[in-house]
């Protein structure tokens, strides 16, 4: 068997997508880690020194606020004032001064230099107490630039006494005319026109910034350190998730190599399936002129699961496919349609096998004993072959023809093989035709019902009628119910036909004389499935008692011993609920089955009807047969049931079955089956030779001269 075709590998195409995924991240992440190398430590010194710049800039206002207070709220009002107090730069050496306003600030700043802050004035002009201190470059700059912007900020970066500081200069202004007045009226001041926001001196707030420069800088490294780090664990990640990926991707690869195995290999057996063997019987038969498949069917396969286990059904499975591939060979393609079903399928050879030949050669193949664990296994198939009718037919239809083949071998007695025929294709073609007439039927509720008389021996009355089922064909013709009943059973359409059945016979019946009973037969699928409607077979029962209105007692409900053995808790319980509602139950065809005597005590039945084979045994063995029937009818009578012969034909079955204590007949001799239309003659006709024969016994009787009086009669006979 070829290989079949795979995908292509994804664990080789995700490895080569991840690989580019991680190494271009990769690559991001080092390029960005680069770039913030070159960039943050200027960056931070930057915003450091900008910072130093703006508290810088806060000092200095600070001083001028201070310094302004002081001229215009102290030294102006010493000086208004007139007193001893003046103010004077030389105040520490004479007690009756106070500091100018410039002494001051520069006093402040001599404060301040504890704080790596210090705040000093400088002044071209020849101020007395600033002889000694000439400005530098960086202050002359100042000075240059504040005469044409006084209110212009001048800094440096500078190196001093081996630290870096940052020098800010602003212009130190006359802000109030009070420093106006002051300064034109002291002796010392170098100028007498002195003006409003005149410049009068640089101001210079200078900053140790090493230490805020060394923070950025460890900051910096921090920031590079812990973006190294993420980096670095972002690439683990990416690794790591590179290869989940690629072991997904393998397991993806594993998976749907198993995947693709399952859906065209059948696990157990190792053959081709369903849908593989489609494939390839259809590509080899395409190129044969003639071909055939055979359907395999192991007979009995679930008893071998039952009664050695599932294992050993797999076993077997295992081997049935061994051999079919041994003996397949190059030549022909072999798979497994699920269960215990196999197929194989090849060309027809010019001179060589017919497909019933290798059928047949199959069958002695799996014939051959297998041993499982030391029990020798006696193996069987069930063989359905056809072939493509020289090219006229496709693989499905051939398929089709050997199911149909395969069906006729199983109910030919199995182990053997069965060429597909005409014989099987008409038999088909019927099967279509009335499965489709039988869902006309229950959609439209088109079957018939006919009615056989049940004669009650002591009265010589028609004490019932039994409902009989029948379907008829478009051409006027009837199907036999033993044909069409087992398809509607397959068809899964038994139970709303027997709904249609107890709601139509009441119906019809319920305008017969009140003696005369309904007797209706009930499948097994009436016990445990529902019909359409939803309804149980109780509910069923009752809906119809309920609609037509009648009496449960005219009611005899009839069940096979197969009906007993499909569950006999569901039945005895529905069983039990009828019989509580007043219905009769009688069992049906006694002696043509299972028989067991435990039937007739455990289930309480009411009626017993002996199967028509008896009748026919009457004329070749019937002293050996008058015995069985005679212990029948004794056991019966004496568990309180009614006994009823069925199949009566002749005068001599009748006799028979009469003499040995039989209740009631039932049979050709007493009434075949018969239309509705037809009943009601036959009543009448049956009331009046009774009346002719019998005058002296009343004419219009009861109730109890039906079924329910044979059980009277029964008890007085037994006391």
């Amino acid at each position: 068997m070829s290989k079949p075709k795979s995908q292509p590998d994804s664990a080789a195409s995700v490895d080569m997508l991840s690989s580019q995924f991680v190494i271009g991240t990769l690559l991001i992440l080092l390029l960005g880690n680069l770039i913030l190398a070159l960039l943050l430590p200027d960056m931070l010194e930057k915003t450091t020194l900008q910072a130093v710049e703006r508290s810088n800039l806060q000092v200095a206002d600070q001083v001028k606020l201070t310094r302004k207070y002081y001229s215009e709220n102290v030294v102006a009002r010493i000086r208004k004032a007139g007193g001893p107090i003046t103010a004077d730069w030389d105040w520490r050496n004479n007690p009756n001064h106070i500091p100018l306003p410039a002494t001051m600030t520069l006093d402040l700043g001599d404060l301040m230099k504890s704080a790596d802050t210090r705040v000093e004035l400088y002044s071209p002009y020849p101020w007395p107490s600033r002889a000694t201190r000439k400005m530098d470059d960086f202050q002359s700059s100042a000075w240059v630039t504040f005469q044409s912007d006084p209110f212009a900020v001048v800094q440096r970066r500078d190196v001093i006494h081996g630290k870096r500081v940052l020098r800010v200069a602003v212009a130190d202004r006359l802000v109030s005319e009070a420093c106006v007045s002051c300064h034109d009226t002291d002796v010392n001041s170098p100028k007498k026109d002195w003006k409003l926001n005149d410049v009068r001196a640089v101001m210079e707030v200078t900053k140790v910034v090493e230490p805020d420069l060394a923070a950025a800088e460890l900051l910096g490294h921090h920031i590079l350190l812990g973006t190294s780090i993420a980096s670095l664990i972002v690439a683990l990640a990416l690794m790591l998730i590179k290869t989940q990926a690629q072991m997904r991707a393998r397991e993806r690869d594993q998976m749907f190599a198993r995947v693709t195995e399952m859906a065209y290999i059948d696990t157990l057996s190792g053959v081709a399936n369903r849908g593989r063997f489609m494939e390839l019987a259809g590509e080899r038969l395409a190129k044969a002129e003639t071909s055939f498949v055979a359907l395999i069917d192991i007979d009995h396969f679930k008893d071998i699961n039952d009664d050695f286990g599932h294992a050993a059904g797999d076993e077997v499975i295992v081997e049935i496919g061994r051999r079919l591939t041994t003996f397949a060979g190059q030549g022909m393609t072999v798979g497994r349609f699920g269960g215990d079903e196999f197929i194989l399928a090849g060309a027809i050879q010019t001179g060589g096998a017919t497909p019933l030949d290798i059928a047949r050669d199959i069958v002695d193949l799996i014939h051959e004993p297998m041993r499982y664990r030391g029990i020798l296994l006696d193996l069987s198939a069930s063989i359905g072959c056809a072939d493509n009718g020289r090219g006229f037919k496709t693989l499905p239809q051939m398929i089709v023809d050997a199911d149909d083949a395969l069906y006729r071998a199983k109910n030919a007695g199995r182990n053997r093989a069965v060429q597909f025929d005409e014989a099987i294709h008409d038999q088909r073609t019927r099967r279509r035709r009335i499965e489709k007439l039988l869902q006309q039927a229950v959609t439209d509720e088109s079957f018939e019902l006919h009615f056989q008389p049940v004669l009650d021996i002591g009265s010589r009355r028609i004490v019932g009628m039994e409902a009989l089922l029948r379907l008829r064909e478009p051409g006027g013709s009837y199907i036999p119910p033993s044909e069409f009943i087992p398809i509607a059973e397959d068809m899964r359409l038994i139970v709303d036909i027997g709904a249609q059945v107890i709601r139509n016979s009441l119906r019809i019946g319920k305008n017969w004389p009140a003696p005369v009973t309904i007797a209706i037969n009930l499948s097994p699928g009436q016990f445990l499935t529902r019909s359409s409607d939803g309804r149980n077979l109780v509910e069923t029962i009752q809906a119809a008692i309920d609609e037509t209105g009648v009496l449960p007692i005219r009611i005899v409900l009839e069940v096979t011993e197969s009906v007993l053995l499909a569950d006999s808790d569901a039945v005895i319980s529905q069983l039990e609920s009828l019989k509580s509602m007043g219905i009769r139950i009688a069992l049906d065809d006694f002696g043509s089955g299972y028989s067991s005597l435990g039937y007739l005590w455990k289930f309480g039945f009411d009626v017993l009807k002996i199967d028509q084979s008896f009748a026919k045994g009457v004329q070749s063995n019937p002293q050996q047969l008058e015995e069985i029937v005679r212990s029948i009818v004794s056991l019966s009578h004496t568990l309180g049931m009614v006994v009823i012969a069925e199949g009566i034909e002749t005068d001599g079955e009748r006799e028979f079955f009469t003499n040995l204590g039989c209740d009631g007949l039932q049979g050709y001799l007493i009434g075949r089956p018969m239309a509705t239309d037809r009943i009601a003659p036959v009543l009448l006709r049956n009331l009046k030779e009774v009346a002719d024969g019998a005058a002296q016994r009343q004419l219009d009787f009861g109730l109890e001269e039906s079924i329910y009086a044979w059980r009277l009669r029964l008890s007085n006979r037994h006391n």
